[in-house]
């Protein structure tokens, strides 16, 4: 409760930003940060508390970023990584917009890089500046220590800018292909998750998200998940 407070506190300290050149509603915002511009996030979890990351705008289209894990709820033990993101502007048109994003865990207590992520968010829009579609957000992970191992999941976002401050998010997969051969099949687990994103101001944002590894096993708390946090930018956004 008092990482809540805090949390809060600082939505309300940061609130008097405003930025005409960022919107308050996120259909209408740009996939990277704009040149030297950033955004920080701090957020918490069932599993960690304290997580903090850092984007910055090289320019319009490419952005580069740190993330770091925070603390475990449990014992307290600090995460022993720092991830490097990028992201990349791709395309958009009519139809679709889409971009690329990279993430690489740099280990200080083991193999120092044995994983990269890489994602290839496409938004569909079904009813233009309301709901989008979003596939292929989480779409590979390669993973190498004893041996090299691929992970494909298929995610689909359902998006709905609800208000001009309130975005909703539905998230889901139905399956994930493994070069290990452990494959998850359709309807064997049906994992869902729920967010909302709300600005305070185009500058601050808070969001909640919170759901189930597999609703088919709804009563087991290990499979249930929730996630607090704060968004806040600044740089040459702010005019």
């Amino acid at each position: 409760m008092r990482f809540v407070l805090v949390v809060a506190f600082f939505a309300i300290s940061f609130s008097v930003l405003a930025a005409p050149k960022f919107s308050a509603t996120v259909f209408q915002r740009p996939f990277t940060m704009p040149t030297n511009s950033f955004e920080s996030s701090l957020s918490f979890d069932r599993g960690n508390f304290l997580k903090l990351g850092m984007d910055y705008g090289i320019t319009d289209h490419t952005q580069i970023g740190l993330s770091w894990g925070g603390f475990s709820t449990a014992g307290a033990d600090a995460t022993q990584s720092v991830s490097l993101n990028l992201a990349q502007f791709l395309f958009v048109t009519h139809y679709a917009s889409s971009m690329a994003k990279f993430s690489m865990p740099f280990n200080f207590d083991r193999m120092v890089l044995n994983r990269i992520d890489f994602g290839m968010p496409t938004y569909v829009p079904v009813i233009r500046g309301h709901f989008n579609l979003v596939f292929l957000e989480n779409l590979a992970s390669l993973k190498w220590k004893e041996e090299t191992l691929a992970e494909f999941a298929f995610h689909v976002r359902f998006s709905w800018q609800a208000t001009h401050a309130l975005c909703l998010n539905l998230t889901t997969s139905p399956g994930t292909v493994r070069t290990a051969g452990n494959h998850v099949h359709m309807g064997s687990i049906l994992p869902v998750s729920a967010m909302a994103i709300y600005a305070v101001t185009p500058m601050v944002d808070i969001i909640a998200d919170a759901g189930f590894g597999d609703v088919t096993d709804i009563r087991n708390l290990e499979n249930f998940s929730m996630m607090l946090g704060v968004l806040v930018r600044g740089g040459d956004i702010e005019g």
